[in-house]
Order: C-alpha cells, then structure tokens, then sequence
C-alpha cells in the first residue's frame, strides 16, 4: 500500500514537472511567434515606406520631365522698324533668347508650344517728340496697351504686362494701334522697344 502511494506521489510530481516544463516552453514560443510577427510587421512597413519613397521619386522625375521651359526675349537694335500702319506687327530684329522655340523672329509671333498660362511683357520707346500706342495681342484679341505721349525732344517710354492662359499652337505678338494713325516719323529702335515671356506654368 506505502508503495503504491509512493508510486502516485511520483507519478503526481513527474506529471506537475512536466505541466510546468511545457508551459514554460509554450510561453516562449509564443514569446518567439509574436516576437517574429512583430519583426515582419515593421519588415512589411519598411518595405512599403520604401516602395512610397521610389514612387515618389517616379512622380517628380515625370512631373520634371513634363515640365517645358519656356522664355525668350526679343528687341530692336540700332536698326530698328518704320511703323507706317495701324496693326502692324512689330517684328523685332534681335532674339536675346528663345528657350523652348516658341518665338518666331520672321513674322513677330510667339507661337504657345504647350497649353499653359504664360506672362508677357512690352516695352515701348518710341522715336523723339512723337505718340505711339501698342498692343499685346492673342489671337487677334488685343490685351494690354502700352502708350506714349508727346514730350518735346525727350524719351517717353511705356511699359505693361499681360498674364495670359493658352492653348497650344495659340499667337501672340505686337502690333500697333488698329484705329489710330501712325505717325511717318515714328521708328521703334534701340533696346528700350522690347518683347518677353515666359511659360508660369503648363496646364
């Protein structure tokens, strides 16, 4: 009887031994499972923080790419232009630069190279002692003027800018006034008669 009890003690603390040992054992495993998930959920976020940063960079290296440059400015030298009509297109005879090719030196035109909304400038110096009234003009619409009066033998310069949205292929240039006479003396010369623009941003 004292050894059968014997037994069962011992069959008791082996059985306990063995609940503790695998509960200890489980306890790390599940410490090294969640531990593990734990790594390959920061893993997960890494790699897809990652994969943010290139797309991004994708974007902007597009958004750079699609991105035209546009500017040029363009005046008149010594030489200059007799306006002997009303409308008249001012062709300047001196390309300071044309980045983006829009302006067409021959005909006085800037011709728009991709949809956008563009800034324009005109400058005006008119001959001595004479008026003189030009105009940006987009398609046959006329925008801003840019007018000088009569200063006895004195330079009265002019200047304005126009802020324009165009769609590819549109015209822009410089003409004179198309109702008012033009004076026979008056000749646009020198660097104080000048065209610019730029592309602001491309649509």
């Amino acid at each position: 009887m004292k050894e059968a009890s014997g037994r069962i003690v011992i069959i008791f603390c082996f059985v306990c031994v063995v609940c503790i040992v695998s509960s200890t054992h489980g306890e790390q495993i599940k410490s090294k499972i969640v531990q593990r998930k734990s790594q390959d959920d920061s893993h997960h976020i890494l790699h897809m923080i990652a994969n943010l940063q290139r797309e991004m960079k994708d974007v902007q290296r597009t958004m750079k790419e699609r991105q035209k440059h546009i500017a040029f400015t363009a005046f008149h030298d010594e030489t200059g232009q007799r306006i002997t009509h009303p409308s008249q297109v001012v062709k300047y005879n001196q390309v300071l630069f044309n980045i983006g090719g829009g302006y067409q030196k021959y005909s006085g035109h800037f011709v728009a190279p991709v949809d956008g909304t563009y800034v324009f400038f005109l400058s005006l110096e008119p001959t001595r002692s004479t008026t003189a009234s030009f105009f940006i003009t987009v398609n046959n619409r006329v925008t801003v003027e840019a007018v000088s009066g009569i200063i006895p033998n004195q330079l009265n310069m002019s200047s304005n800018m126009a802020i324009v949205s165009l769609s590819k292929g549109d015209h822009v240039w410089v003409m004179s006034h198309p109702s008012a006479k033009a004076d026979p003396r008056q000749r646009l010369q020198y660097g104080g008669n000048s065209f610019s623009g730029f592309l602001l941003y491309q649509r």
